[in-house]
């Protein structure tokens, strides 16, 4: 960087040293944030009950062409499978099932075609790290930034999420919204899902409220 002001180049570690010493950021973050394997283990809030294979892909909405074209290669050569541009699928709007809510958002060729993000190969340049907590004003800087459980990585297992429903950090708190509702026919599950949705923001609302910062949709 040249300052026009005095004429002089600004070296880019000068730079960062001069940023980071304006405020004990190293400090705030020792303070505030956990990461999540340091957290104790717990056991979870309920117990999960175990079922077949079909009923988990029946309910995660997994279709014929994924586990064919898509997962087998993976566990076979541990290889991500690679498409090529030109997707007949269907509308998830017209479909005649109930496709997952991402479904609805899903490109139908490859608009870039950059390849995936790889976190293991391009470690330097690339992170799969994530934090979880409330995120304080933009407009300025304190410990209160720093309130965060870092995860390495988005995916967490079942003693992972025990883990954070069971923190008692005040700054760190976590409350755990049940999705679940009723269908007792065809016709009246558009009135239930409608039903329970607001019931969820409302719940979710008066856990801000309450001074939680995680919620967990279950």
């Amino acid at each position: 960087v040249i300052d026009l002001r005095s004429g002089e180049r600004i070296p880019n570690a000068e730079i960062k040293q001069t940023l980071a010493s304006l405020r004990p950021y190293r400090e705030w973050i020792e303070e505030a944030s956990v990461v999540l394997a340091d957290l104790p283990s717990a056991e979870p809030e309920r117990p999960v009950e175990e079922s077949s294979v079909s009923e988990q892909l029946s309910c995660f909405g997994y279709t014929e062409e994924e586990l064919s074209v898509v997962l087998k290669p993976l566990l076979e050569t541990g290889e991500e499978g690679v498409g090529s541009m030109g997707s007949d699928t269907p509308l998830a709007v017209f479909s005649g099932t109930n496709p997952l809510l991402y479904s609805y958002f899903k490109q139908l060729f490859a608009q870039v075609t950059n390849p995936p993000l790889d976190a293991i190969r391009e470690e330097l340049v690339t992170s799969l790290t994530m934090y979880l907590g409330c995120s304080a004003s933009l407009f300025g800087e304190g410990v209160a930034h720093c309130r965060k459980i870092v995860l390495s990585q988005p995916v967490l297992t079942k003693a992972e999420l025990a883990k954070i429903q069971a923190v008692t950090r005040p700054a760190l708190r976590a409350r755990t919204i049940s999705l679940a509702f009723d269908v007792e026919s065809e016709e009246a599950a558009i009135t239930a899902f409608e039903r329970r949705l607001s019931e969820v923001l409302t719940e979710a609302n008066q856990a801000v409220s309450d001074g939680v910062s995680i919620l967990v949709l279950s």
